[in-house]
Order: structure tokens, then C-alpha cells, then sequence
């Protein structure tokens, strides 16, 4: 299944000059502009300081080193004897004195680096957003940009299903976003934009805005063009990358060292060509001058699993059979030739027993305990082959039991005259059948007073009226419908809901 989620990953650097006061008798002081405000420094000692793989989205499991760098105004990049880290608000993650993250809990935080040079002091912020992978993601997944610089956000929902999108940002002041995805840097400093699907799922990407620097260097910006892009697990893409000076002039006479933040994930050639290796997101940084640009690239799986159904309800001491597939995800093209797909339910452990209410076999029949405690949800969970490069998963929550009542003992056989199985759209605008069973006895006559019950085995795709037979959809994928009279008689019908 695309996922996502997650799902998550890093993107982009940030940029800050700091300055402060320097006591000596024959130096002279001058204000220079920070991202985050006006300092006294000395001068003709300006840096600029860089957080090299800064504005960054990470997996609440996931590691990261945070690194730091000095370009003086020749474009000569050296790394400081000391940088001093923090990251504020407290709780969501602990940074060391050598740039380690340990993450405590999912969240956003601001990223802060400072070091001093000759009696000047240095400062980089970069923000970082803790949050669990999802199969919703946006690229890129940080921003890093100018005052009065634009960068488009893309979404990137792997469903074919219609997803629709809403941007907000944190703080307008800081940059604002558009109803298409557009971010505009408005004033340096840092921030959120949130992108909420039209299912309610949301994703968070850090914002870093900065201003321009003060002193003439040869290299102060680099944009890898495209700035973002999707590709499936196989892919080549081919990226350029273009350096600017201080007055915002392309500087041409430059070269450029290309890398990615994870092999594994990704390579990308001293031309700039990448090979897309495994899913996940990466970071392509093209250097020039001790200053790095970045675009973020997501790499999807190249063929998805479906389970059929996607959630369902089953009562205690009932069994039900899921059947699943495997596409291409550039057509939507099944897979027959594929590994052998394993099933799995995840247990608890002890002391949690109860919550283990269902097991599955090798077919995909999934039998709920008899002691399973109405209500009670589990999920059931599919790969291809024991390195699985597709993986799906099903919601199973425990429904009510069959109630077939004391019934009538002169029932022998109940017949439905719906067509079988029933086809139900949710976007028809009648989401109601309404079943038309007969009960007979053993010579075939009608029986008057039958006592019939009905009954659904997964309430979550449709329910039916106990007394009455009426059928109600209630989302997408198959259930099956029961009428019985005591343990005399029953006949079930399928109904296959959609949208």
C-alpha cells in the first residue's frame, strides 16, 4: 500500500549571521541584520553560519545528527572548535553538545546553534518536526527560502481515492500560504505550515525564512531545481543546481558536489542523475562554495497490497476470509506473479490477553475468540514475502452476536427474492434495500408468524433492522446478511457496498 507514512525525513539547511560585542579599545562596532533580529558585532569579522541539515521532518524512531559550518566572505568554509545546542520548546526532544537528537515525543521544536569566532558569536535556528510516517506526505518537507521567495507544496496522498487539500500556516508574519500550496517568505525566521486532507489526515513542515546577508560572498544561496519531486523505487531523475551571490546575481563560474542524505534510500551522480533504491525520503544536496541547497525527493513503493475488505466486523466466535492483491502503482495493474503474502495479527504480550481477540491462518481467514469482548478492534496486517515490498492492512472490530431468537419450529427453509448479492452506492443517493425474505414449511406453504431475525456480519459496511429486514449502507466493501428463525432456518444474502 503507498503509505505512507510516512510518513519520515529530513530537507534542507538553514542560514543565520550573528553577531556580538567584541571589547577592544580599537574596535569600531557596526549593526548587522540576523534572521531573528539586529546584534552589535565587530567588524569585519562576518560569517555566515550554517546549519547544514537543517528544517527537518523526522520518524519518532528515527536518528539525526545535527552538523554546523562557517563561510567567511571568500567563500573558504571551515568548521568551528565548538557549537553550543539547543532546541526549545522542552520535552519533545533532548540535542547533545555534539548535535545528537534523542527523540522523547512526536512535536515541533526550534533547532538553535551557536558558536563564537574572535569575540563574535554566531547563532543558526532551523525548526524540526517530530511526527509519525504516514501514508500522506508533502514534498518538500521542509522549506527553506528569501523574503518575498516562493515555494510550492505537493502533497502526496497514495490512494486512488479523490483527496482534496487545505494549507494554514502558524504565523502569518513569518510567511503566508496559499489555497494551491504556494508558501511566500514574508520576514526571516521560522514557522509551520499544516496541509490537511479532505479524509481529516494532517501533515506539518517546518518553515525556515532568512534574510539576506550583509558582506559580499561568492556563494550565499543554492537551489536545486526541481525543488521537490516523487518518484517511484526504480526511477532515474535528473536534477540541476545554480549558485547566487549576496546581491541575488547567478554566480556561473562555480561547480557543484552532488550527494543524498541516504544512500540507501537514494545515489545521485556527479552529474546530478538519481537512482531511486528503496522507499522513503531523501535529502539531494548540491555544495558550492561551503554553502548547500536541497530538494527532497519521496520515493514510493512500485507496487501496492490491497486488503479486501478494509475494515470489517466480526462477531465473537465468527470467522471471516480476506482475500488480497497486489498492483503496479503506476497503472493500477494487478500483480498475480508475485511472493507468497503472510498474514498477521500482532499480539500484545502477557497481562494484555485480552486484547488478543483474533487469529489468522495462512488463507487469510481470520476466526475472532469467543471470548472477544464486543467492541474491540485489532488489526490485520499483509505483506509479499518475508522482505515485502508491498504491505496492506485491514480493521477488525468485534461485532455483535447472531441473534436468531426462539424462533418458530414449523419453519423448515427461508428464501430471499433480492437479487444476490445486493449492490449498494453511497453516492446513489439511496443507501437503504429493504430485504424481502419467506419462510416455508417442510410441504412448502408460506409460514404466517415465521419469528425471522436479521442479522449483519460487519456493521461496519452495512447494517440491517433486527424486526424489520432493512438494509442501511454504511461504507465501502461487503457484508453478509442473515435471517434466521431459532435454530430451525436461515439463509444469508451478500451486499456489496461502494461509492
Amino acid at each position: 500500500m503507498k503509505n505512507i507514512k510516512k510518513l519520515l525525513f529530513p530537507l534542507l539547511m538553514s542560514v543565520a549571521i550573528f553577531s556580538a560585542c567584541s571589547k577592544k579599545d580599537s574596535t569600531t562596532t557596526t549593526s548587522t541584520t540576523s534572521t531573528t533580529g539586529s546584534t552589535t558585532g565587530v567588524q569585519g569579522t562576518a560569517y555566515l553560519f550554517i546549519i547544514d541539515n537543517g528544517a527537518q521532518v523526522i520518524d519518532p524512531k528515527g536518528s539525526l545528527t545535527y552538523k554546523a559550518h562557517l563561510v567567511d566572505i571568500t567563500g573558504t568554509s571551515s568548521v568551528p572548535s565548538s557549537v553550543s545546542w539547543s532546541a526549545a520548546p522542552s520535552g519533545i526532544v533532548d540535542i547533545s553538545s555534539s548535535g545528537v537528537v534523542t527523540v522523547k515525543g512526536p512535536g515541533i521544536v526550534t533547532v538553535t546553534a551557536s558558536t563564537n569566532v574572535g569575540g563574535a558569536t554566531y547563532i543558526a535556528v532551523a525548526p524540526l518536526a517530530v511526527s509519525t510516517p504516514e501514508l500522506f506526505v508533502v514534498a518538500p518537507a521542509g522549506v527553506l527560502c528569501n523574503v518575498g521567495e516562493q515555494v510550492s507544496l505537493t502533497p502526496v496522498y497514495t490512494t486512488n481515492q479523490t483527496i482534496t487539500y487545505t494549507y494554514s500556516v502558524d504565523n502569518a508574519s513569518i510567511a503566508t500560504v496559499d489555497a494551491s500550496g504556494m508558501v511566500t517568505g514574508a520576514a526571516a525566521g521560522s514557522t509551520f505550515v499544516t496541509v490537511t486532507a479532505s479524509n481529516s489526515n494532517t501533515v506539518t513542515v517546518p518553515v525556515l525564512v532568512v534574510g539576506v546577508p550583509t558582506v559580499t560572498i561568492p556563494v550565499v544561496r543554492v537551489e536545486v531545481s526541481p525543488d521537490s519531486k516523487t518518484a517511484f523505487r526504480g526511477d532515474n531523475l535528473q536534477f540541476s543546481a545554480k549558485a547566487f551571490k549576496s546581491d541575488n546575481t547567478q554566480n556561473t563560474s562555480v561547480s557543484f558536489t552532488w550527494a543524498t542524505s541516504d544512500p540507501n534510500i537514494a545515489t545521485i551522480d556527479a552529474n546530478g542523475m538519481l537512482s531511486a533504491k528503496n522507499v522513503g525520503q531523501v535529502n539531494i544536496l548540491a555544495t558550492s562554495n561551503g554553502v548547500t541547497g536541497s530538494a527532497a525527493v519521496q520515493v514510493q513503493p512500485d507496487t501496492a497490497l490491497i486488503i479486501t475488505p478494509i475494515s470489517v466486523s466480526i462477531p465473537a466466535g465468527g470467522t471471516y476470509s480476506f482475500t488480497a492483491k497486489v498492483y503496479n502503482v503506476r497503472n493500477w495493474t494487478e500483480i498475480t506473479s508475485h511472493a507468497a503474502i503472510n498474514w498477521m495479527i500482532p499480539s500484545y504480550g502477557p497481562g494484555f490477553e485480552f486484547f488478543d481477540i483474533a487469529t489468522v491462518d495462512a488463507s487469510g481467514k481470520v476466526t475472532v475468540k469467543s471470548s472477544a469482548q464486543e467492541h474491540f478492534s485489532t488489526i490485520l496486517l499483509a505483506q509479499v514475502g518475508t522482505s515485502p515490498y508491498a504491505e496492506g492492512a485491514s480493521l477488525i472490530t468485534v461485532g455483535p452476536a447472531m441473534a436468531c431468537g426462539t424462533g418458530n419450529s414449523s419453519v423448515a427453509s427461508i428464501s430471499i427474492s433480492n437479487g444476490d448479492p445486493i449492490n449498494i452506492s453511497l453516492t446513489s443517493g439511496t443507501t437503504t434495500v429493504q430485504l424481502n425474505a419467506t419462510a416455508k414449511d417442510g410441504s412448502g406453504n408460506t409460514v404466517s408468524s415465521p419469528d425471522l431475525h436479521y442479522n449483519s456480519d460487519n456493521t461496519m459496511v452495512a447494517t440491517v433492522d433486527a424486526t424489520t429486514g432493512e438494509i442501511t449502507a454504511v461504507g465501502p466493501g461487503s457484508a453478509n446478511i442473515t435471517v434466521c428463525s431459532g435454530n430451525y432456518a436461515n439463509k444469508s444474502i451478500k451486499v456489496n457496498v461502494s461509492f
